[in-house]
C-alpha cells in the first residue's frame, strides 16, 4: 500500500497507518515532542509525574509530597516507611482519599473499598491470634 507523507507530500510504501515518510518522521517526532513539552510547561507540569497525578486524580506533586510530609514519610494505614506510595482514592466517585503505601493500596482495592470487608478481616484476625 502506498499512501502519502503528510509533512513532504511524497508517496511511500507504508505496511501500517504511518503518516510519514521514512525522512519525515524523526523531524516529526521532534517537533510533536517539542510541542507536546512546551504545552505541559505553558501548564506549568515539569515531570511526568506531575502529569500523570494531575490527569488522573486532578492534583499537583506539590500536593503528593505535602501529604506524605504530613504523614511523616509513613503510610497512615501501616505506619511503614514505604518506597512506593500511591495515590488513593474512591474509585466510585473519583474523590482522592490521600496517599499510602503500594501494600495498603493492594489491600483496599482488593477489598473493593468496603469498610465491612476490613472489619470482617480485622476481627478474623483478632480471633486466630
Amino acid at each position: 500500500m502506498t499512501r502519502e507523507c503528510a509533512r513532504c507530500g511524497a508517496s511511500f510504501a507504508a505496511r501500517t497507518n504511518a503518516r510519514f515518510c521514512a525522512t519525515c518522521r524523526p523531524v516529526a517526532y521532534r517537533e510533536h515532542k517539542a510541542a507536546y513539552q512546551r504545552a505541559r510547561r505553558a501548564q506549568g507540569i515539569s515531570t511526568g509525574r506531575d502529569y500523570a497525578l494531575l490527569r488522573n486524580y486532578g492534583v499537583t506533586e506539590e500536593w503528593y509530597h505535602e501529604q506524605i510530609a504530613a504523614n511523616e514519610q509513613k503510610c497512615p494505614i501501616c505506619m511503614t516507611w514505604p518506597e512506593q506510595w500511591h495515590v488513593d482514592h474512591d474509585h466510585e466517585t473519583g474523590k482522592v482519599r490521600g496517599v499510602i503505601c503500594n501494600r495498603c493500596n493492594w489491600m483496599l482495592g482488593h477489598s473493593g473499598d468496603s469498610p465491612d470487608v476490613l472489619r470482617s478481616a480485622a476481627a478474623y484476625l483478632e480471633a486466630r491470634r
